[in-house]
C-alpha cells in the first residue's frame, strides 16, 4: 500500500519526465536531421560547381547521423514502438505472459544500462583521441549512445514501476508483451 502510495507520489515526476525528454529528443532528432540534409545539400552543390567536396562534411554528417539514431531510438522507447514478436506469447496462460512481460522489460532495462556503462567507459578512453577532420575529442561518437541508452533504461525503470502498481503502459504503440 505504501509503495502505490509513493507511486502515486512520484508519478507526475515520472510523466513531466517522460513528457520534457521526449520533447527534447523530438527536437533535437529534427535539428539534426535538418542539419544532416543541409549539409548533404551545400557539398552536393560545391561538388556540382567546382568538383570539390568539403574536407569537414563527411565527418560531420558521420557525427551527425550517430546522434540521430541514437536520438530516435530513445523515441521508439517513449513512443512504445519497439519491434515485437509475440505470437508465442499469446498462447501462454496468462500468469506466464505478465511474467514474460516483466522479464522482457527487465532485460531491456539491465541492456540498455549496461550499454550506457559502456558508452561511459569508452567515452574516457575515446576522448583522448580527437577526429581526423573537425578536431573534436571522439568521445562525441559515444556521447549520443551513453544519453540514448541512458534515456531508454530510464524510460523502461518508469514504466516498469508503472507496471508493477498495476497501471497501463499508455504509450500509442504498446500493445503487445510489455503492456
Amino acid at each position: 500500500m505504501r509503495a502505490i502510495l509513493l507511486i502515486d507520489r512520484l508519478d507526475p515526476w515520472f510523466a513531466r519526465y517522460l513528457r520534457v525528454t521526449g520533447f527534447v529528443v523530438r527536437t533535437a532528432a529534427i535539428v539534426v536531421l535538418g542539419a544532416m540534409v543541409a549539409i548533404y545539400a551545400v557539398d552536393i552543390g560545391r561538388r556540382i560547381l567546382v568538383s570539390a567536396s568539403f574536407s569537414w562534411s563527411q565527418e560531420l554528417a558521420i557525427i551527425l547521423a550517430m546522434w540521430l539514431y541514437f536520438l530516435t531510438y530513445a523515441l521508439v522507447a517513449k513512443e512504445g514502438d519497439y519491434i515485437q514478436v509475440d505470437a508465442l506469447f499469446r498462447f501462454l496462460p496468462a500468469r506466464l505472459r505478465i511474467a514474460a512481460g516483466y522479464l522482457a522489460r527487465l532485460l531491456l532495462i539491465f541492456f540498455f544500462g549496461l550499454l550506457a556503462v559502456y558508452a561511459w567507459e569508452t567515452m574516457q578512453f575515446a576522448g583522448r583521441f580527437t577526429t581526423n577532420t573537425l578536431d573534436l575529442p571522439e568521445s562525441i561518437y559515444y556521447l549520443p549512445l551513453l544519453l540514448g541508452a541512458a534515456d531508454v533504461a530510464l524510460t523502461e525503470l518508469i514504466y516498469l514501476v508503472r507496471q508493477l502498481a498495476g497501471r497501463p503502459d499508455d504509450r500509442p504503440g504498446r500493445a503487445g508483451l510489455l503492456t
